[in-house]
């Protein structure tokens, strides 16, 4: 049996979904890696809550994050 990989489609709803339980889970309990954790900072419009020590500008950490991120934003956003 092999393993097919993830849809660019699958891997954005994957990435709300990431979203979604982050927020629940607060920045203490959620484990998620750091684009993702920049990608959670963007949803929750909130980079002090989930970035705390980053000096970076909004424009590199929207740099950071890869177009799937992106597009997980817009989606979760107008959800």
């Amino acid at each position: 049996m092999s393993i097919e990989p993830l849809t660019y489609e699958q891997s954005v709803r994957l990435a709300v979904v990431t979203i979604r339980e982050a927020l629940k889970l607060g920045p203490e309990r959620s484990s998620v890696s750091t684009t993702e954790r920049i990608m959670v900072a963007f949803a929750a419009c909130d980079r002090s809550l989930w970035l705390p020590e980053s000096t970076s500008t909004t424009a590199k950490l929207w740099q950071q994050l890869d177009d799937r991120q992106r597009e997980a934003l817009t989606v979760y956003l107008k959800s």
